[in-house]
């Protein structure tokens, strides 16, 4: 009886620890738009000593809908354009297009800052172009994927979020098998 007891109360104890306020409701949204643009760097020293013979150019767009209370799913395209220049002159160009699904269970028992584990399998598709003195053309398809732990954090009533994650896979656009992202996100239902 005594055990009963004791594990009600901690039951009781434990969820009020992550119960939110009655006057504060969470919005629950089904569905997700999200997306990456960054066109600006592919290594954290990027920010502070650019690199003025590469250009490079990455995005990253998706759409989510919500399966469970704690896991969702959809399709996700993205890419990058990567440019290296000698003198002003382009002596090497590659595109990738990345076009699969994602998977994410999350933990929903905060209102702003959520974790979650993400997982996504992609056609990956490649073509290079190389003009260093001669001119040669590339490319190469394959299926590939990658695992990425991460947090949200909502605003604006749970309306938007920012995804953080680190993603591990073959192979991102830093050419490392790691790499920080992020993403915004829309949280939106349908009208019935």
């Amino acid at each position: 009886m005594k055990l009963l007891i004791l594990t009600v109360l901690l039951v009781f104890v434990g969820s009020s620890l992550f119960a939110q306020p009655s006057k504060e409701r969470i919005n629950s949204f089904k569905n997700s738009f999200g997306f990456h643009i960054n066109p600006a760097f592919d290594e954290f020293n990027d920010l502070y000593y650019p690199v003025n013979n590469r250009k490079l150019f990455a995005y990253a767009f998706r759409y989510g809908i919500e399966i469970h209370k704690n896991f969702n799913f959809g399709p996700e395209v993205s890419g990058y354009t990567r440019k290296h220049f000698e003198d002003d002159v382009m002596s090497y160009k590659s595109s990738v297009i990345k076009i699969g699904c994602f998977f994410r269970a999350k933990i929903n028992k905060l209102n702003y800052i959520r974790p979650f584990l993400e997982t996504s399998l992609y056609y990956f598709n490649c073509k290079s172009i190389i003009n260093m003195g001669y001119y040669d053309e590339d490319s190469f398809n394959t299926i590939r994927g990658y695992f990425a732990p991460g947090i949200s954090l909502y605003i604006f009533n749970n309306r938007f979020s920012l995804d953080i994650m680190y993603k591990f896979g073959d192979e991102f656009v830093n050419m490392k098998k790691h790499i920080i992202s992020y993403r915004i996100n829309y949280n939106f239902n349908f009208k019935k």
